[in-house]
């Protein structure tokens, strides 16, 4: 078939047919655009009870980790001032100062004697006790720091196991003596 319709038709109907074409397409998309925007109301309304959760969630846990953390800081408070009144105490006027030196000195007088640990334990009803360990280098070197300590005014007697002179040299010892007024 021949076309006979001259060229100024032509070019307008072309002009019209690409004109719906375009305009179709045109509601197309719009229409797309709607049911896409339709489709993610659902989407972005559980996106903003979502946050609005985790918000709250991240509230309450800043709020319970400051609560531990003030219980953290009341601990430690706590154990320091417990430190404290311990380093402070003074049982009957013997400081525990007075206590360590005294310990020092008989070492320095017995010679051979290395103190690893003292410790003093407070008694409310009784006298207090103070218990050393170490190691001496011989037997003879533990039982001249032994008298030593007794000729000190503030111990009592001293209780040393027999255990501990077992060996000739290295001899690890612990003994114990109240601590006197």
């Amino acid at each position: 078939m021949a076309n006979v319709l001259p060229t100024d038709i032509k070019k307008q109907t072309q002009k019209e047919y690409s004109l719906r074409f375009w305009s179709l397409v045109l509601v197309l998309v719009m229409l797309l655009a709607i049911f896409a925007g339709v489709l993610l109301i659902p989407s972005y309304l559980v996106s903003l009870t979502e946050e609005s959760g985790k918000i709250e969630q991240i509230k309450l846990i800043k709020a319970s980790s400051s609560l531990r953390e003030d219980d953290k800081r009341e601990e430690i408070f706590e154990l320091t001032e417990a430190e404290l009144n311990l380093v402070k105490a003074q049982v009957e006027d013997v400081s525990l100062e007075k206590l360590i030196n005294e310990v020092l000195f008989a070492k320095r007088e017995a010679g051979g004697i290395s103190v690893i640990n003292i410790s003093y334990n407070t008694q409310k009803e009784k006298n207090s006790i103070v218990s050393v360990r170490g190691i001496a280098k011989t037997r003879a070197d533990l039982l001249r720091f032994t008298k030593e300590l007794e000729n000190r005014p503030i111990f009592g007697e001293i209780a040393l196991p027999v255990s501990s002179l077992k060996n000739d040299t290295n001899l690890t010892f612990s003994l114990t003596s109240e601590v006197i007024n």
